[in-house]
């Protein structure tokens, strides 16, 4: 995890140099949400949603992931699998996070899909990828 936070605070520096706020903006929040999730690993917290909306998205994006053969495109169904759970991860404690700094406890639906669209937007970034793969060995 740590590899990936330096690459991404790496990243996050050249957009903002390159006057690419949006882009720095989102990939910051991944840091954060990357943070969050390697401190909160050994800790169970309950999500409160607001309704079933949340978590309804959160099963649709599992269903899409495994019936749309993602797992299946990369160097391993292992590896695959691997980023399914870390992208879920990811995003549930993104959805948190937004939540929390809105000064709400509940988890409302939007919450979940803007934290899918910033995890789904950086996990494609190369630098991510990179730094994935090269972890990929020390899955077996």
């Amino acid at each position: 995890m740590d590899e990936l936070i330096v690459a991404a605070q790496s990243r996050e520096r050249v957009l903002r140099d390159q006057g690419r706020r949006l882009a720095a903006q989102r990939i910051a929040e991944f840091v954060e949400a990357v943070t969050m999730l390697r401190e909160e690993a050994s800790v169970y917290h309950r999500a409160y949603w607001q309704d079933d909306t949340g978590p309804a998205v959160m099963r649709g994006a599992w269903l899409s992931y495994v019936w749309g053969k993602e797992a299946l495109r990369h160097a391993d169904l292992l590896h695959g699998l691997a980023r399914l759970r870390l992208k879920h991860q990811l995003t549930a404690t993104l959805a948190r996070a937004r939540a929390s700094r809105s000064m709400r406890l509940p988890i409302h639906a939007q919450d979940v899909v803007d934290a899918q669209v910033v995890v789904s937007k950086v996990l494609r970034e190369p630098f991510v990828r990179a730094a994935l793969e090269h972890r990929a060995a020390s899955l077996r």
